[in-house]
């Protein structure tokens, strides 16, 4: 096997940072001796020298003292407003919903939209319950079918296979119908 020059234009880098395995290695090698551009190509490579990437300090001075400031200054006031709504109670003929820190507002949940809710609760447990017992019911059929294939294969391999038959006899057909 031979790599042609696509192969080792792919694999050039790994060349250089010796992560080739030793065949790979080799056949790499090989096709330099032949090819002078692959081989002129990889001694450029290999020729370039990076200087290495220099860490510039960009932080501005007091960045992250101001955002830890206004953090912290949003934090105690969403913990105050948390404090305040947990003192409070809810209003009557609603729930009283409470964002903390931010914005206050009562969400009222009128009695018609208590009643679908209640109503659909006991829509889904009553579908639950029905597909309960219509699993029930499934499972003891699945089991009367097993028991009662059991049974047959039972019997069958019991009963004797000597089944007498009697030969059939062509009948002649009268000239009225059922006259045998």
């Amino acid at each position: 096997m031979q790599l042609d020059c696509d192969e080792v234009e792919s694999r050039m880098a790994a060349w250089i940072d010796a992560e080739l395995s030793p065949g790979e290695a080799e056949l790499f090698a090989q096709h330099l001796e032949r090819c002078p551009d692959c081989a002129l190509m990889t001694r450029r490579m290999e020729a370039q020298v990076f200087p290495p990437i220099a860490v510039v300090d960009t932080a501005v001075p007091g960045f992250w003292d101001a955002m830890d400031e206004g953090l912290a200054m949003a934090g105690s006031s969403a913990l105050r407003g948390t404090l305040r709504s947990a003192q409070d109670s809810p209003q009557p003929g609603g729930v009283a919903a409470t964002a903390p820190g931010l914005l206050r507002r009562n969400l009222r949940l009128p009695g018609v939209a208590a009643f679908l809710y209640a109503a659909l609760l006991v829509l889904a447990v009553g579908l639950a319950a029905v597909q309960s017992v219509r699993a029930a019911n499934a499972d003891a059929a699945r089991l009367a079918m097993e028991q009662s294939l059991e049974r047959q294969q039972r019997l069958s391999a019991t009963a004797s296979l000597d089944v007498s038959v009697e030969p059939v006899g062509l009948v002649a057909q009268g000239p009225f119908r059922g006259s045998l």
